[in-house]
């Protein structure tokens, strides 16, 4: 497993153990203090929360709520597929399509304890709940059913504003603009229950947001700064990116750098199957696929860039995928339908899938668990980890650094839970700071993988060299240095 990563993952776990301690259910803490750099909604902190109380402090529980919203995607979406689109072969496909695509199977979404998958969750819930609304309205069954659609359909969408901000409303234009194509934005105004939806949306997200500023003034402030319009315009504080004057940055993305591997191709191809198809709710369905996907790529294509935050549209292009291939599977087995031998149009099924799926799982896997971490700093968990291997006497040792601190800190508390004594020492200049490792003790246990770190530490004391693994060095002060004496 790969260890904690070093921003947001470790932030997140960092401001879920906190949580879990201080009682402050509302604001996110980082190392004492109310967080004004990570200022996300708190959905998944609870969630992980949950698993904390569960399975312990440890990185399963970090990642869970990830991994579980993935498999609830390839759910919702089987189930559609099956229920609705009355497409069994197209719900396969699109699990296939999902969970061989690099820009889902990731990590910052499916792969580590982000918000991404969570919220593509919530997303993909509030998209299937809005097709049954319009759903609704063309077969004129104005219902209790069409009452529950809707309120699912604000559950979805505030849990998702809860999760990621205003992320979680970033498909309303795609929504808007089926409405519109579909003529169903006046009968939609005239409802009652859209009222009741609207409501219960801004009633909860505006009443959390209330009780975070009355609780932290200043705290909607820091939110505008950081998540908020500023953000999708490229104007957010520490967070602009020079790559958006490319506004093809996701398109790129998805296509030729394989996020989507080579299955983007057959994305025209599906469109087509799909806007053309003879079934009526699969035609609907994919005229809003296209709605939602073109909406959000130009909304994010026009403010900051991350490679994660197209994550959401991946479940909408593998069922664009998945109506494709079921089409082209239909058409491959009905050939072979009357055949004499009943294996044979198996034996085709079979071909069809390996042909389509199995060089890219086979490449997203090697990926995945072939690869070693390559990041020094990351590394800092698989150093504990094999201390714990190797030397289970060790027990107590500090780090000392001059990094960001979350992932070291989730790891040091995630261990001396089980009754380790591991601490850090940090420094954000390690050449003005002249009090940095000034303070310790004789015996103790010192690790290190800076190297102008490693040099205070050797003009400071004098040390014996007790373990070296890759990049790190754990060392134990013997003495301090006469000089350092002298200068004191």
């Amino acid at each position: 497993m790969l260890p904690i990563q070093m921003w947001d993952e470790s932030r997140n776990a960092i401001a879920a153990m906190e949580m879990m301690n201080n009682g402050d259910w509302f604001v996110r803490h980082y190392i004492g203090v109310a967080d004004n750099w990570e200022t996300k909604p708190v959905l998944l902190m609870w969630v992980q929360i949950l698993f904390f109380k569960l399975l312990g402090i440890n990185v399963l529980a970090v990642r869970l709520p990830s991994a579980l919203a993935t498999l609830g995607i390839v759910y919702l979406m089987y189930s559609f597929f099956k229920n609705e689109l009355k497409n069994l072969e197209g719900g396969f496909f699109a699990g296939l399509a999902l969970i061989v695509s690099e820009g889902f199977i990731r990590q910052h979404v499916s792969r580590t304890g982000d918000h991404d998958a969570l919220l593509s969750f919530l997303l993909l819930w509030s998209l299937f709940e809005f097709y049954f609304i319009i759903k609704n309205f063309y077969t004129k069954s104005i219902d209790n059913d069409l009452n529950k659609h809707f309120i699912r359909f604000a559950i979805a969408t505030t849990a998702a504003v809860l999760t990621k901000s205003i992320v979680g409303f970033l498909w309303l234009p795609g929504f808007f603009l089926y409405a519109l194509l579909s003529k169903k934005v006046v009968l939609i105004l005239k409802n009652k229950s859209f009222y009741l939806a609207t409501s219960i949306i801004i009633s909860i997200v505006c009443g959390y947001y209330g009780i975070c500023e009355s609780l932290h003034p200043g705290h909607f402030q820091d939110v505008w700064r950081m998540e908020m319009l500023p953000r999708y315009t490229n104007t957010a504080q520490n967070n602009t990116f020079t790559i958006l004057s490319d506004k093809w940055f996701y398109i790129k993305q998805i296509s030729y750098e394989s996020h989507f591997f080579a299955l983007w191709q057959l994305l025209p191809f599906s469109l087509l199957i799909g806007i053309d198809s003879n079934q009526t709710d699969e035609k609907r369905f994919t005229r809003l696929l296209l709605c939602v996907i073109g909406s959000f790529l130009i909304i994010i294509s026009n403010g900051c860039a991350n490679g994660w935050y197209d994550a959401p549209i991946y479940p909408l292009l593998a069922m664009l995928v998945g109506i494709g291939l079921s089409f082209l599977y239909r058409q491959l087995i009905g050939r072979f339908s009357n055949h004499s031998s009943q294996l044979r149009p198996i034996l085709y099924g079979f071909c069809f899938i390996l042909f389509f799926f199995i060089l890219p799982y086979q490449q997203l896997f090697l990926k995945i668990y072939w690869t070693s971490e390559k990041d020094v700093e990351q590394k800092y968990g698989l150093l504990v980890r094999h201390l714990a291997d190797v030397r289970p006497d060790w027990r107590e040792y500090t780090l000392a650094h001059n990094s960001y601190v979350a992932h070291f800190l989730f790891t040091m508390r995630m261990y001396n839970q089980k009754g380790y004594k591991l601490s850090g020492e940090h420094t954000s200049d390690v050449v003005k700071d002249s009090l940095f490792l000034n303070d310790m003790k004789l015996e103790q246990k010192i690790v290190v993988f800076q190297k102008k770190v490693e040099n205070v530490l050797q003009s400071k004391y004098e040390t014996e060299l007790l373990y070296a693994w890759e990049e790190y060095t754990l060392y134990r002060i013997l003495r301090r240095k006469a000089q350092n004496d002298m200068a004191q």
